[in-house]
């Protein structure tokens, strides 16, 4: 997610951070004509109603993606106590009730393929829209487009998945591919390095690390997560009178000795 900080201010959306900077007259918009304009709604609109169904499906729903990339590289960067549950109850099953409201049954083949004929539908039209330019609205400059595009195709090309069609799609643009090359080199060149070495994956696509690697957890985290979960078991076994200790029972044999006695 990207976030924005300006002294005390934080900002972690980016239709926020977009609103905070053209308040301050910070915009990359500034010379579109009316027309223009209007063309960076409606092209964002049709990219993202194209590719974030991709992405969500290709990431977080196929399943062998998911364990073999998105899981480990997430759960590498989480604290320890969400390493275990957030990746699956929150970021999957968020994409699960994503995908359930545009499709019917999105787990069927016929969903994969309605996902990538959408999205390399929208790629085709974006490298016709493209051409030779550098930039889709500016000659020599991007605009918001630009960057709603680069966000997706970007992911696309650089997340190492074992099954992603799109990028194969990508490839075979090559106008596409040089855009963002270009954008990775003119904006994002001084982090390259950072980038390789410290990623899940480098800058070139290609996993750094092995993911059967990130999901080691060192023996006191394992020994004390599942001390926790005993413990908050109990408690919640307990406090609902699922658990009784023998104390009652003893209590109960001694007042029944003593009106034994008393009679």
């Amino acid at each position: 997610m990207p976030f924005f900080q300006q002294d005390s201010r934080l900002l972690v959306l980016p239709t926020k951070i977009c609103a905070y900077l053209k308040q301050k007259n910070y915009s990359c918009d500034f010379g579109l004509s009316p027309k223009q304009n209007a063309e960076v709604v409606a092209y964002t609109q049709f990219v993202s109603e194209a590719f974030e169904p991709a992405l969500q499906y290709f990431c977080w729903v196929m399943d062998s993606n998911y364990r073999s990339v998105m899981r480990p590289c997430y759960s590498k960067r989480l604290p320890w106590f969400y390493k275990f549950w957030y990746t699956d109850r929150r970021l999957r099953y968020s994409a699960l009730e994503f995908m359930q409201s545009l499709y019917k049954h999105p787990l069927l083949n016929s969903t994969e393929s309605e996902v990538v004929q959408k999205a390399q539908d929208c790629i085709k039209l974006l490298s016709d829209k493209l051409g030779t330019q550098e930039y889709f609205l500016f000659p020599h400059s991007p605009s918001s487009l630009d960057a709603v595009i680069f966000s997706y195709l970007a992911l696309f090309l650089k997340i190492p998945l074992p099954n992603f069609p799109l990028k194969e799609i990508i490839r075979v643009t090559p106008n596409l591919e040089r855009f963002v090359a270009r954008i990775l080199h003119r904006y994002y060149g001084n982090i390259r390095d950072s980038l390789t070495t410290s990623s899940y994956f480098g800058i070139d696509g290609h996993a750094t690390r092995k993911p059967s690697d990130e999901v080691q957890y060192p023996r006191n985290q394992k020994i004390l997560s599942i001390g926790v979960g005993i413990a908050v078991m109990l408690a919640f076994a307990f406090k609902n009178g699922m658990v009784e200790f023998g104390m009652n029972g003893t209590r109960a044999e001694v007042n029944e000795q003593e009106d034994e006695d008393n009679f």
